[in-house]
């Protein structure tokens, strides 16, 4: 899905704006430090310019919610667990986005009295947290030059054009995200952190898919040592390029009957989400019940079409997007 801020919308920071997406505030950068400085990698002891890479963190909550049984008090905690468990020590902030009408007060002050910040935005049209991210993201980064850490708890691929940018200005770009994550965004990212798991606290494995944008050797970053993951191998059902030799047309998937296992375990899923739940939520408790289906969809080839023949869009309200 392509993201285009409305002319509307522009917002003008330091004479740069979102329509020719060539913003000044990429400026040159300070030299790296000398070849003889310590930390160079996550597996190193990291030294004091390393510690005090900052760190901003933006949360799309509409993207990457709370699942349920999760204790909002202990959101902030476990992205900072997560992060010093990959050796990125500097100081963090953390700033959430998206429609907080549908959180109870109790939620909204675990999450503000724990240090996390809170921006409200009302559905006012598609993407219209996404919107609000990005203007802020372009904000900040125009008053903070690299080295620094910019942390996206969000799968969505409208931020892949802008983290692939701020990547290539030598910002570190960390992402944290549920199975349905764009393979366009997670291919800017050095580390990601499988959402669902962090925030439940569980032993979480990142994922490294990039060395440091400004390099192995002397980076302000440190780097891994080990051998780098494919991004494409954690994106649920990339889609397969075609043979450019080929001129045979990809034949379009035939209707199966869904299996009567399948459905029961997505009515017992929805039946502990009464008031609805999210695609992402809902594959990720499928999976993690063991419920497995074919890469296809049964023929229905889209999720969200999937659960049209089941008539359960009405369930699942985001998944009316696709996907």
């Amino acid at each position: 899905m392509k993201f285009i801020l409305p002319r509307s919308l522009v917002v003008k920071l330091s004479n740069y704006s979102f329509s020719s997406f060539n913003p000044p505030f990429l400026r040159p950068h300070p030299p790296h430090p000398a070849a003889g400085d310590e930390g160079r990698s996550f597996s190193s002891s990291l030294s004091n310019k390393h510690k005090n890479v900052k760190i901003k963190v933006w949360w799309d909550i509409e993207n990457c919610g709370i699942p349920k049984g999760v204790s909002p008090h202990l959101v902030g905690n476990r992205v900072i667990s997560a992060l010093r468990s990959s050796g990125i020590n500097g100081p963090v902030t953390i700033k959430a986005f998206g429609d907080v009408a549908p959180l109870s007060p109790a939620t909204q002050e675990a999450l503000t009295s724990t240090g996390i910040s809170l921006t409200h935005v009302p559905h006012s049209g598609k993407n219209s947290a996404d919107k609000s991210i990005i203007a802020d993201i372009c904000h900040w980064v125009s008053q903070n030059p690299p080295p620094a850490h910019i942390f996206l708890i969000s799968g969505d691929g409208d931020f892949a054009k802008l983290m692939h940018r701020l990547r290539m200005d030598n910002y570190n770009i960390l992402i944290s995200c549920t199975v349905t994550a764009s393979g366009d965004l997670l291919r800017a990212a050095s580390v990601m952190w499988p959402w669902i798991e962090l925030v439940k606290g569980e032993s979480v494995v990142p994922r490294h898919f990039n060395d440091p944008p400004d390099g192995l050797d002397g980076s302000w970053y440190g780097h891994y040592e080990g051998r780098l993951d494919d991004p494409s191998e954690h994106v649920d059902n990339p889609t397969p390029l075609q043979p450019e030799e080929s001129k045979e047309p990809i034949s379009e998937p035939k209707i199966r009957r869904i299996p009567k296992a399948v459905v029961k375990g997505i009515l017992q899923v929805l039946d502990s989400y009464p008031k609805g739940i999210s695609p992402s939520v809902l594959r990720t408790e499928l999976k993690r019940n063991n419920i497995t289906m074919d890469k296809d969809f049964y023929g229905h080839k889209y999720f969200s079409q999937f659960l049209e023949a089941l008539n359960l869009l009405k369930a699942v309200p985001r998944a009316a997007g696709g996907g």
